[in-house]
C-alpha cells in the first residue's frame, strides 16, 4: 500500500503522522503502531558515520588485532546509544555501538573492528 505524508510531528517518543489518503479516525487507527517503510532511495542521504541498522546486520566483527568474534544478530536502540547484539559461539554479548567501541565499519569488505574494554568480552 502506497501512502502520501501529509504532516508528521514528534509525540511521546513516537510520531504522529498524518496521510492525505486517510480521512478519518477509524481507518488512522489500523495503522496504530505499525512500522513505516520507504525505499532505500527514497531515504535521506546519511552524515558520515551513520549508518542503517539493517546494513549492520550479520556484518562479521573483529578486534582491532583482525581476529574475528563473532557476527551482528541484532541492533537494539537504547536511550544512549545502539548496542550491537553479537553472537560469539551460542552466547550474544552486547556491544555499544560508539566511537569508543567501534573503531571502523566497513560495509563494502562487510566487517565491523571494535576495540572492547578490559572485561567487556567476558559477560
Amino acid at each position: 500500500m502506497s501512502l502520501t505524508i501529509a504532516m508528521v510531528r514528534p509525540f511521546k517518543g513516537g510520531l504522529i503522522i498524518k496521510f492525505e489518503d486517510i480521512e478519518d479516525r477509524s481507518t488512522a487507527e489500523i495503522f496504530r503502531g505499525r512500522t513505516l517503510l520507504i525505499s532505500a532511495s527514497e531515504a535521506q542521504p546519511l552524515d558520515a558515520g551513520e549508518y542503517f541498522i539493517h546494513d549492520l546486520i550479520d556484518l562479521e566483527v573483529r578486534d582491532e588485532a583482525g581476529t574475528v568474534l563473532g557476527r551482528v544478530r541484532d541492533v537494539y536502540p537504547m536511550g544512549w546509544t545502539h548496542m550491537l547484539g553479537i553472537t560469539v559461539g551460542a552466547k550474544e554479548l552486547m556491544i555499544p555501538f560508539n566511537r569508543e567501541t567501534v573503531s571502523q565499519v566497513d560495509l563494502e569488505s562487510g566487517f565491523i573492528v571494535i576495540a572492547p574494554t578490559p572485561g567487556l568480552l567476558d559477560l
